[in-house]
């Protein structure tokens, strides 16, 4: 499953305005860059990366023939549940205060510093660590009534990103229960087909209210238009490959990018953003290649592009990017294969963030790895703090459960 959802993300990525094309619908869509000169060529890598990445799956990462294990619940301390209601409460708190009906201010001010050097960006980077919070609290079940304490935080989660425009939020929540309830659980994907069934459409149904460029504005529209409009749109929220045959035109005009410049996305793990425009008054974020793009290119004012994590590589490293690109993929599907079933949450949880945050994949790569390294430190803390007895790890045989591993945190 987890090869199936990254591929998909990925595949969406290059691909997907091709299949609006092909549905009619591309004049709802556009290309950050119009076809140039290395269009041909970089339709041509994409197909060949596209094919040695599915290879790669079916080759390399074969599915397991373990039928699965679950956690089982263990006792906790009163005063560590208050303070794990504390966490989430707060939480909890942050996404309903960002509850809006108008996203048509969505974006803007992105480049303003004082919006990064105080709580607010703090705030603006909540989500990941909700995720990481809310699979936390999945796995180790410290409240009485967990799983309503999780369908509430999913349920204002999803609706706080959705009700501003958003989408990731309730993209993240998706590709994290799914991999959670296939590999942790122990759910067959036919047993999940029902919940899809009901879920699939009503999420397609806020993501029309939320891009229909204003909630209260949904009046405005006929029913035809709107629908087609969002589907173009919904379908975008990963694709865009006109940044690599785009980059490919700025190297011709002297504007490239070197290996150092993607150093920055590991330096720049070692301070948060937010403390670094306060400490700097600049943005941290300039030193990474979707920040430089927009500094250069965007003429939105006050707004951004999104990016591409493969041109990302290509800037930096020219074709043997692609090949680094190629390693990082295949570096996310070994760690989720040596760690989901991991005794240890973090280890465990973070396997299913690896494959959460590279399957956005209109981010340059600090974006991805950056989020990943603070979620793993958050679930390892977490996890030394609250965790004081030992995890039972049991297999699931044909419906009979045995002990498996008695690992101690």
């Amino acid at each position: 499953m987890q090869k199936i959802v990254l591929l998909f993300c990925i595949l969406i990525n290059f691909w997907g305005v091709y299949t609006l094309e092909a549905l009619g619908l591309f004049s709802y869509t556009t290309y950050v860059f119009q076809p140039n000169a290395y269009f041909d060529e970089s339709i041509k890598e994409l197909f060949w990366i596209s094919l040695i990445m599915i290879l790669v799956s079916i080759l390399l990462f074969k599915k397991d023939k373990n039928n699965g294990w679950y956690r089982e619940p263990y006792s906790y301390s009163i005063r560590y549940v208050l303070i794990l209601k504390i966490i989430y409460y707060v939480l909890l708190a942050i996404f309903i205060s960002k509850f809006s009906l108008d996203n048509t201010t969505r974006g803007v001010g992105q480049f303003d510093v004082s919006s990064r050097s105080g709580l607010s960006g703090l705030i603006a980077g909540i989500s990941p660590i909700a995720i990481a919070f809310m699979l936390f609290l999945a796995y180790t079940k410290p409240f009485a009534h967990n799983n309503r304490y999780l369908v509430t935080f999913i349920l204002i989660m999803g609706l706080s990103g959705l009700s501003s425009g958003g989408r990731r939020n309730i993209v993240y929540i998706a590709i994290t229960l799914v991999l959670f309830l296939t590999y942790v659980q122990n759910m067959q994907i036919k047993r999940m087909v029902p919940v899809f069934a009901i879920i699939v459409p009503l999420l397609l149904g806020f993501s029309i209210l939320a891009r229909s460029g204003s909630i209260l504005s949904i009046g405005n529209y006929d029913g035809e238009k709107i629908v087609e409009y969002s589907t173009a749109s919904i379908m975008q929220t990963n694709s865009d490959p006109s940044f690599l045959w785009g980059i490919k035109e700025f190297e011709d005009r002297g504007i490239t990018m070197t290996p150092r410049d993607f150093l920055h996305h590991f330096t720049s793990i070692l301070m948060p953003s937010f403390v670094y425009s306060k400490l700097t008054g600049r943005l941290s974020s300039y030193n990474r290649s979707v920040y430089l793009f927009d500094y250069w290119f965007s003429d939105k004012a006050d707004q951004g592009w999104d990016f591409m994590t493969l041109a990302d590589f290509y800037w930096c490293f020219g074709k043997l990017g692609y090949l680094l690109y190629l390693l990082v993929f295949c570096a996310v599907l070994y760690y989720f294969k040596k760690y989901i079933s991991s005794g240890k949450v973090y280890l465990s949880a973070s396997s299913i963030l690896a494959i959460l945050f590279f399957c956005q994949q209109r981010n340059d790569f600090g974006a991805i790895l950056k989020p990943f390294i603070y979620t793993f430190i958050f679930l390892y803390v977490l996890e030394k703090v609250f965790v004081q007895d030992s995890i039972i790890i049991q297999d699931v045989v044909d419906g009979n459960m045995s002990n498996n591993e008695n690992t101690s945190n």
